[in-house]
């Protein structure tokens, strides 16, 4: 005789089939079965395998998408209102995400990706320049510890890969290197959860998961579409299954072989070089040049060089067969040429039409190891092989409507006029465009291509006027507008002089207005300045809470101004030790306390330099992650409606803090409360020391 029990589903997805404490007796037992209430089981799920497949190889280069098809179990389509440029980058077609665009699938996430349910997310990825925070994929909903999926490339070391809520979160063990491609998989098999880079296991952790699925999947952005990923991926795969290291080893090598070389001007900054990569397939990347210069011709990057030379390129000019594909800028317009080379006989085609050679000898010179462009070009491709006429004139017809693309007509429009925000510093801002890029230049500097559309310009003398253009993710460029840079200085507010203040019932000099609390003997309030140092410092102080108000001493201002200082110290900073303790720079409505902005230092759990936007139904706050290693100096500079954060390691080079600019037009044309402040949060002392305090209007 036996007993058998088959243990058929769990009631949390994921979990181990098992039952514990089971006992058989031989004799009936006199006590009847006592049944538990209805269960409800999770729903048994049909499709099981690679439910999501999306490849860029499906798409065209050049063009723009709105809506990608998934070839996955699950079907459907991933969409987006901001379209995605399907580009070549270093040899592989890909989806290009500029740091603002999310897709949202329109089919449902499986109950078998809840709870502890087995997952593989496999991709090729190449991310240019990467932040803390850069989420590729997400499919949960809800802020519960261990309730989160959602996976990125970022270099954040405790959740920079996965976001599961709390501590099963996991950063990379050693980040992917920028600007280059990468086959990244993350597996789970219900037990242990892996990361592996190129096809080797990085990291692998026990793990128990309560996964809460979302409507739908995210790509290129967090659960809540934050955190966006700003670079390549060529193509993803998604599993409600776990992959062993033999598949993860295959998807790795899985690459398609093509052998092409490619110098592309897309993303290439004005002025001079003698290098440039090859964003063909060759693992040797550099391409040299003599003469160089990346210039707009005809509203597109072009650039004009002689003897370019690559062993890449050299390569296939060396075969007895070979294609090239590139355009050139010449008597005001843009043209397209295609040289097919077959055992020596040559034919070219310009516009998709057979031109005689003697055309293409002046065009192009082609030796062994070198190639002479006369005039400037946009693109420029070398393939292993020959192509039929039917193929020129399909090519030239995709370049000619990539052409039409353009951004003729377009003139970048002007938000704040160039002019000096402080001392010595230029500010300028146009009007942000979707998948627009921006440079801004005047005399002896210039910004580089940035998706931000401002930009405070480094240098004392910047000229008498700023040029700003903007370009697509094609590079295609609109016309330039160029601002006179105002010869109005802004005014310093005078600071306080050579004198000490340290009792509450002297004149507090420099500032409007001091709020604090009156139980000064229990918080330890005390405000007080010497030799030019501000010093703040409080105990169990908190927000909105009139017994135990924070310190904070202000100016009452109106109008655009610049505030800059130095935070010289903070609580435990000598001593290396992390506090709750927060001090910095504060931006207050007068009309209502709940309104303010932040610009800080909070060390506790490593944050570092912090922004802060609060107000009605208004939340945002991020940091730097920098902990005791923040940037002293803090800079708060509103133009309108906009609040630009700042930090600074020198006070010279501003950096943008994470999640700014604010745009806050509830603060917009109203006077407000402009200073500094300290916040202790717990019943521990804490303080912060200010110096070279200056506020410019």
């Amino acid at each position: 005789r036996y007993v058998r029990l088959n243990v058929l589903n769990s009631q949390l997805n994921g979990l181990p089939r098992g039952v514990w404490n089971m006992k058989v007796y031989a004799q009936k037992l006199p006590q009847q079965t006592l049944w538990s209430a209805a269960q409800k089981m999770p729903v048994q799920e049909v499709a099981v395998g690679n439910l999501i497949h999306i490849d860029a190889a499906n798409y065209q280069e050049g063009q723009y998408v709105k809506s990608i098809q998934n070839k996955g179990l699950l079907g459907g389509m991933f969409s987006t209102e901001q379209a995605l440029a399907v580009k070549n980058y270093q040899g592989k077609k890909a989806f290009f995400f500029d740091g603002g665009t999310a897709l949202r699938s329109t089919f449902a996430v499986p109950q078998s990706l809840a709870a502890n349910g087995s997952y593989s997310i496999g991709l090729w990825v190449n991310n240019p320049d990467i932040a803390r925070f850069e989420q590729l994929v997400a499919w949960s909903s809800g802020q519960q510890d261990l309730s989160k999926a959602i996976f990125g490339y970022g270099t954040d070391a405790g959740r920079g890969a996965i976001t599961h809520g709390s501590w099963p979160d996991l950063g990379y063990a050693s980040v992917p290197d920028s600007n280059v491609w990468h086959h990244i998989v993350f597996s789970f098999d219900g037990y242990q959860e892996s990361v592996y880079v190129d096809g080797k296991l990085q990291r692998r952790e026990n793990r128990m998961l309560f996964v809460k699925p979302g409507d739908v999947f995210v790509l290129g952005a967090s659960d809540i579409l934050d955190q966006h990923f700003s670079g390549y991926v060529s193509s993803l795969q998604v599993y409600n299954t776990s992959l062993d290291e033999e598949e993860v080893v295959r998807l790795a090598n899985e690459v398609p072989k093509s052998n092409f070389f490619a110098l592309q001007t897309d993303d290439l900054n004005l002025g001079k070089l003698s290098t440039l990569r090859n964003q063909g397939t060759a693992k040797d990347t550099l391409v040299t040049v003599d003469d160089a210069e990346v210039m707009i011709a005809g509203n597109r990057l072009a650039l004009k060089g002689k003897a370019f030379e690559s062993s890449a390129l050299r390569e296939i000019l060396q075969l007895q067969r070979y294609t090239l594909y590139f355009d050139w800028y010449d008597d005001g317009s843009w043209q397209h040429a295609v040289l097919v080379n077959d055992k020596g006989k040559k034919s070219f085609y310009r516009n998709g039409k057979i031109e005689k050679r003697v055309f293409s000898d002046k065009l192009l010179r082609v030796s062994k190891n070198t190639l002479e462009l006369a005039y400037p070009f946009h693109f420029f491709r070398a393939y292993a092989g020959t192509v039929t006429s039917d193929e020129v004139d399909a090519k030239f017809s995709q370049w000619k409507a990539g052409l039409a693309k353009g951004l003729d007509g377009y003139v970048p429009q002007v938000l704040s006029p160039p002019r000096l925000i402080n001392a010595d510093q230029v500010f300028a801002q146009v009007e942000k465009k979707p998948g627009m890029w921006y440079l801004f230049r005047s005399d002896g500097e210039s910004s580089g291509w940035k998706q931000q559309s401002y930009h405070l310009f480094k240098s004392s003398g910047p000229g008498k006027s700023i040029e700003v253009l903007a370009k697509d993710a094609f590079g295609h460029v609109s016309k330039p507008v160029v601002e006179a840079i105002s010869a109005q200085k802004p005014k310093l507010v005078q600071p306080a002089q050579d004198e000490s203040y340290s009792a509450k019932d002297q004149e507090i000099p420099f500032w409007d207005g001091y709020h604090y609390s009156e139980k000064t003997d229990s918080t330890q309030t005390a405000l007080s300045y010497l030799a030019g140092t501000w010093k703040i410092q409080s105990k169990n102080t908190k927000w909105g809470d009139a017994d135990l108000l924070a310190p904070f001493v202000f100016k009452e201002l109106e109008g655009d101004f610049t505030l800059e200082v130095k935070v010289s110290d903070v609580v435990g900073l000598g001593r290396k030790v992390r506090t709750s303790s927060e001090a910095g720079v504060m931006i207050q409505s007068m009309d209502r306390k709940d309104a303010y902005i932040s610009n800080c230092i909070l060390t506790g759990w490593n944050l570092g330099n912090l922004s802060r936007s609060i107000g009605p139904q208004i939340f945002q706050e991020e940091n730097t992650g920098t902990g005791l290693n923040f940037s002293p100096y803090l800079q708060v500079q509103k133009v309108g409606s906009y609040f630009f954060l700042r930090c600074s390691i020198d006070g010279v080079d501003w950096k943008d803090l994470p999640g700014t600019p604010f745009l806050r037009p509830d603060l917009n044309g109203k006077r407000l409360r402009v200073g500094l402040y300290q916040i202790a949060g717990n019943n521990q002392l804490g303080y912060g020391e200010f110096e070279r305090l200056c506020i410019w209007k």
